[in-house]
């Protein structure tokens, strides 16, 4: 199914990708913290500082939408994965929602991974339509 790319559309998932994950930071109980929560979140938050300082600081947006002065990143951890700041945010949230173990977080956390995949699919559009060697940078990356 194809994903409309409309600003309304990327504005309506932006804003749904935070307040999912706010929503399961939010309703941390730090007091049941555990040796896989702290790890997930270590993970993610190491991930998502890897890929913004791979990107460049200043040229981190959170629309799938391309910037007229975007580049196609294949290096760190773009090597290996073609949306590496999406899956930090997701492996990230996923340490909260244990603190405490609730199924509404873990239905948010589907959410979020719906939400962050129809992200994905609208920038790959863009990124394909930008970069000829997309194509190929997409079947080398997960």
């Amino acid at each position: 199914m194809r994903i409309p790319d409309s600003k309304a559309m990327q504005v309506t998932l932006v804003l749904l990708q935070f307040s999912t994950a706010a929503v399961i930071v939010l309703s941390t109980q730090w007091s049941r913290m555990n040796v896989w929560s702290v790890l997930a979140i270590a993970l993610g938050a190491t991930l998502g500082i890897w890929a913004w300082v791979t990107m460049g600081l200043t040229r981190l947006s959170v629309m799938p939408q391309l910037r007229s002065e975007a580049t196609l990143v294949t290096s760190g951890p773009y090597r290996f994965f073609r949306h590496p700041m999406y899956l930090a945010v997701v492996i990230f949230c996923s340490g909260f929602v244990w603190m405490p173990f609730a199924w509404r977080k873990v239905m948010l956390w589907l959410l979020l991974i719906a939400v962050v995949t129809a992200k994905a699919r609208i920038e790959e559009r863009f990124l394909s339509e930008r970069f000829s060697d997309y194509e190929s940078y997409r079947r080398r990356a997960l």
